[in-house]
């Protein structure tokens, strides 16, 4: 396999290491040599294409999320039989227990058959004709709906079963760039992957594993990942001070991971770090934000970020749904932190984007509130931009002053949606689908002014976490270590272990990654899952129990 990999590289890239100005200048310098060669650019969020784009105009260079770039590379084929019969394949079960329920999604399933005039399986693969991404966090399985999760899982199963057509992102682009792959599916890895090897594609990831958050991604990748050319490696932490740089490279304990200051840099600093104890945390915090207003605060846990803020209620009933638990591919903070298209939730979304109108209208921006309108044809009912006579505008406005006043009033998100929903402003079925998530049933009742809150604090944030500021760099800094009774990570106990044992991540993840593949092997062996495991189990499995080892 190794001579496999001639054309794939792994380019460590940790925090303050200029990524994203080294993956500008590698894109430039090849538009440059190579004018006619395709360039592609997959990053995470819109945001960071916006940041990429800067300086950057050329028609053969496209940077975009992995979701537009799926849409746009596997949709010629939704219409293709062989994708529609792929489609019922995959979802066909789940379709039809649609359709046998008595009880679940009764009111889009009677809209089903009032619209088509029958509601049966045989009549969904009759009237279906063509698939589509919806830009949601779940399918609208009756009507060809991919969610964001699902536009991923299709493609990668379209491109198993017709392996031709990932030959088509080798044929097209020469100079590929993975950027955070660290956070990015194996999926999404293995389909460039499988696409570039034994081609003249070059295809870069960029990433820093130190800098992956919540989840570990040892998977089924990373035994490809570890046979990438790593030779270039940007070693230069611009960002931090010397001391900071030492201490990271003693925690990373691994010569691969090393980093150096810039050469012939004075660092001075203004002031000395201090540690204050205290019993009123909140007071003191009070008092050093007077002497000093540039400060970011950061918490331990997203919840006292988020109530310090004023939009605890709101965090607190988003933290227990189902749909953002910990091992979900979504979680709470990313719903918490994205005011653009990038926020997976269907409420969220819609509520930033009020509030974002709301602030146009005050200020009596129409033109770039249209703009904006446009940009979600899938949210905004796109008829009432359809503005030709004097009476368009007038209703529009008309509608706009109705959001306008529930939001400064104040009220309930319920009041706000009502008003979206008796103005026509929203599509129904994107309106439709929140109010028949009972997931969101306990938020209907919070007023705006949270939401309105966390907007604000979106636009200039002095709270967040130590993971919540990734990526950034800020002058002045209090960190809260206060206790907790539950805490994800024994300190003590790993402290003392690690002062006793030669740890490094690499060894870290290798102990991980054998572990788990040896619960995986074990849970496929009994039939069940460990967390399932009972006395009358154990006694029943006790031999192969006996023989597992998980040194």
């Amino acid at each position: 396999m190794a001579s496999r990999i001639k054309n794939c590289f792994l380019v460590n890239a940790p925090a303050g290491s200029g990524k994203t100005t080294k993956i500008k200048a590698m894109i430039k310098e090849h538009s440059i040599t190579h004018p006619k060669d395709n360039i592609l650019c997959i990053t995470y969020t819109n945001r960071a294409v916006d940041e990429l784009l800067i300086g950057i105009s050329s028609k053969n260079i496209f940077i975009s999320t992995i979701h537009s770039f799926l849409n746009k590379f596997i949709s010629p084929y939704f219409s293709y039989r062989e994708a529609l019969d792929l489609y019922f394949e995959l979802f066909g079960d789940k379709i039809k227990k649609i359709i046998n329920s008595q009880s679940l999604n009764i009111i889009e399933n009677n809209r089903y058959k009032e619209k088509y005039g029958e509601f049966s399986y045989e009549s969904v693969k009759r009237n279906l004709t063509h698939l589509y991404y919806n830009e949601l966090q779940f399918n609208s399985l009756l009507y060809g709906g991919l969610s964001h999760d699902s536009l991923i899982s299709f493609a990668k199963s379209i491109v198993k079963k017709y392996p031709i057509i990932k030959k088509r992102i080798a044929s097209k682009y020469q100079l590929i760039f993975i950027d955070e792959y660290q956070d990015t599916s194996a999926e999404i890895l293995e389909l460039f992957y499988e696409s570039t090897i034994d081609s003249n594609t070059k295809l870069y990831l960029f990433g820093d594993r130190m800098q992956q958050i919540y989840k570990n991604r040892y998977d089924s990748f990373e035994l490809k990942l570890a046979l990438f050319d790593k030779s270039e490696a940007l070693n230069i932490n611009r960002r931090s001070s010397p001391t900071i740089i030492d201490l990271l490279n003693k925690i990373y304990n691994d010569s691969n991971y090393i980093q150096h200051p810039p050469k012939n840099r004075e660092y001075l600093f203004s002031f000395t770090p201090e540690l204050i104890i205290c019993q009123d945390i909140e007071k003191k915090i009070d008092e050093l934000k007077e002497k000093n207003k540039d400060f970011i605060i950061l918490y331990l846990l997203n919840t006292k970020r988020f109530s310090s803020i004023g939009a605890g209620k709101l965090f607190s009933i988003f933290s227990h749904m189902e749909k953002y638990k910990f091992w979900k591919k979504n979680n709470i903070v990313d719903v918490f932190t994205s005011d653009t298209a990038d926020n997976p939730d269907m409420l969220m979304k819609l509520l930033f984007l009020m509030i974002s109108i709301y602030e146009s209208y005050n200020k009596q921006c129409y033109g770039p509130l249209i703009q904006e309108l446009k940009k979600y044809p899938k949210i905004i009912n796109h008829r009432l931009l359809k503005i030709q006579r004097h009476e368009d505008k007038l209703t529009l406005d008309k509608k706009l002053k109705s959001i306008a006043l529930s939001i400064k009033n104040r009220e309930t998100i319920d009041t706000l949606l009502t008003t979206l929903h008796e103005d026509n402003f929203i599509e129904e079925d994107y309106l439709n689908k929140i109010k028949e998530d009972t997931e969101y049933e306990t938020i209907f009742d919070i007023s705006l002014n949270e939401v309105l809150s966390l907007y604000n604090y979106l636009r200039d944030p002095k709270v967040s976490t130590q993971h919540g500021v990734k990526g950034e760099s800020h002058e002045s800094v209090i960190f809260v270590a206060d206790d907790s009774s539950n805490l994800q990570v024994k300190m003590y106990d790993f402290f003392s272990l690690w002062s006793k044992v030669n740890l490094s991540l690499s060894q870290l993840q290798e102990l991980y990654y054998t572990y788990f593949n040896n619960i995986v092997e074990l849970e496929s062996n009994l039939g069940f899952k460990l967390s399932d495991l009972n006395s009358d189990r154990m006694k029943k499995h006790k031999e192969l129990l006996g023989r597992v080892d998980l040194s």
